[in-house]
């Protein structure tokens, strides 16, 4: 559909070629095809001359950065683009489900690297507790 609305098709026939192929690479399992679909939805939103997150292909092109956003693990983005888009009129289910799935990613690796901190702290206070206080029980 792509190549065919670029050979010869109309202006809208290959906007919407873009915006599917935008989506389609988004969902991609390939890290840089996420990357193109980022790129190419953003450059689609930023050419539709509205403001984000207004008429519906600009909110589903809003969707598309956002899942791409997601699957490149910039949450933070993501969670941006997807707190407009639930916060539009109308609401939008799909990036209420996503922006629950970010929320609780960030949680995550919140608790990971809180983890990770900890653990790190736990080894460096047994290491100087072996090394300084090892010989108390001699002394005495």
């Amino acid at each position: 559909m792509y190549r065919e609305a670029q050979a010869g098709g109309s202006a809208e026939q290959l906007r919407d070629a873009q915006v599917q192929l935008s989506y389609a690479l988004a969902h991609s399992g390939r890290q840089e095809n996420v990357g193109t679909a980022q790129r190419l939805a953003g450059e689609l939103l930023a050419g539709a001359g509205a403001g984000e997150g207004e008429g519906d292909e600009a909110r589903h092109l809003l969707y598309i950065c956002a899942v791409a956003d997601y699957r490149l693990g910039h949450y933070s983005a993501a969670r941006e683009k997807l707190r407009r888009l639930v916060l539009l009129p109308g609401g939008h289910r799909q990036a209420q489900r996503l922006l629950d799935e970010v929320e609780d990613r960030i949680v995550k690796e919140g608790l990971l690297g809180a983890g990770l901190v900890g653990a790190g702290v736990l080894g460096v206070g047994l290491v100087l507790g072996a090394l300084f206080g090892g010989g108390r029980g001699s002394r005495g």
